[in-house]
């Protein structure tokens, strides 16, 4: 687990691949692109919470609350995406 202010979600092809650079994780033959930038991004907007490219970033704005809340909702749109893949 790495942590990061960055939020990112990424869908590799092969299960328990780990990505290391950038390169990884935007090449097309190894993660799922569509899935990683639109079909997520319709899928948060189905839980009330609007992200950008990349998914947005965390600042010392952010309250645990807040983190919670957003952590709970991606896990929220990974289970409605999971059935269709």
């Amino acid at each position: 687990l790495r942590l990061s202010s960055l939020h990112m979600l990424v869908f590799p092809f092969k299960e328990g691949l780990e990505l290391n650079t950038p390169e990884e994780i935007f090449n097309p033959s190894i993660c799922d692109q569509a899935l990683s930038e639109k079909v997520i991004q319709l899928a948060m907007l189905l839980e009330n919470v609007h992200v950008v490219h990349g998914l947005g970033s965390s600042t010392t704005a952010h309250s645990n609350e807040d983190l919670q809340i957003l952590g709970e909702a991606f896990g929220r749109a990974a289970r409605r995406i999971k059935p269709y893949l």
